[in-house]
């Protein structure tokens, strides 16, 4: 049904929030992939997935910078706000999940995919998913699941242990550097999804994800709402995105596609 609705191209709905991230960040995904690519086949886990549009990218960027490879995807798309959250976004989300219809519009973008690039959801939540994955498997992990606290820690410690040596842990929602962080101040509030931030152009804070990554890395590349680090032996060091190979997923509406060209437009990249 979706394919004759949709004639083929991935959707992204608007009603289902499909797309939660910006076109510079989605840029900056793909300068993460270049820096951890090792031209072998090459492995992504991502942690949150929703309608897959971040996988796609990822996708995207193993066919640019790698000889092909693999993008696991651990999300089991069902509820999981919490009662507070309840923001008209979380009840669309919601509903798109008690549905079917978030489960439904990943498996259709996924659908077609490059020949050298497969992608692989397991249906649980990180907490039962990810122990059971083998130590340094990955090149990449990027953490956009749930933001509560205690769920973006535990997804970080298991993030550390599932990349290799030399591979890039990155993740979304960390809305300002680690410095401007009052740890104490959000402490009350970690197990909500966000808050209001009058500091912030947005007005909003996940301070989940703000004390976890807060307390993980010392210090990180802080591009936000984008945060990474690459593993460099026992320790994670930052690595700015800026300083690897971008392209324009092909996935991108001509829209977003002449934003993209904008963007890059004055670096000549």
């Amino acid at each position: 049904m979706l394919e004759a609705l949709f004639g083929g191209m991935p959707f992204f709905g608007a009603a289902v929030r499909g797309k939660q991230t910006s076109v510079m960040n989605s840029l900056f995904l793909t300068g993460l992939a270049s820096l951890a690519a090792r031209g072998s086949p090459m492995r992504v886990l991502e942690i949150g997935s929703w309608v897959g549009y971040s996988t796609l990218t990822w996708v995207a960027s193993i066919v640019s910078f790698s000889t092909g490879g693999e993008v696991v995807c651990v999300d089991p798309l069902e509820p999981y706000f919490a009662d507070h959250d309840n923001e008209k976004d979380h009840q669309r989300m919601t509903a798109a999940l008690n549905n079917g219809l978030a489960k439904d519009l990943f498996e259709y973008n996924v659908s077609r995919l490059p020949k050298n690039v497969t992608v692989t959801r397991i249906a649980k939540r990180s907490t039962d998913a990810l122990p059971a994955l083998p130590s340094e498997a990955f090149d990449l992990v990027y953490i956009d699941g749930s933001h509560a606290y205690e769920h973006v820690k535990f997804d970080i410690d298991q993030a550390k242990r599932l990349v290799r040596d030399g591979g890039i842990v990155a993740g979304d929602d960390l809305d300002k550097p680690l410095s401007q962080i009052d740890e104490a101040a959000m402490l009350p509030f970690v197990d909500h999804d966000v808050i209001p931030d009058e500091s912030l152009p947005h007005g909003l804070v996940h301070p989940g994800v703000a004390v976890a990554v807060k307390r993980s890395f010392s210090e990180v590349c802080s591009l936000a709402p984008l945060w990474s680090v690459r593993r460099v032996g026992e320790r994670f060091l930052p690595v700015d995105p800026r300083e690897g190979r971008v392209i324009i997923p092909p996935h991108f509406s001509e829209e977003e596609k002449r934003q993209a060209q904008g963007l890059l437009r004055p670096t000549g990249r």
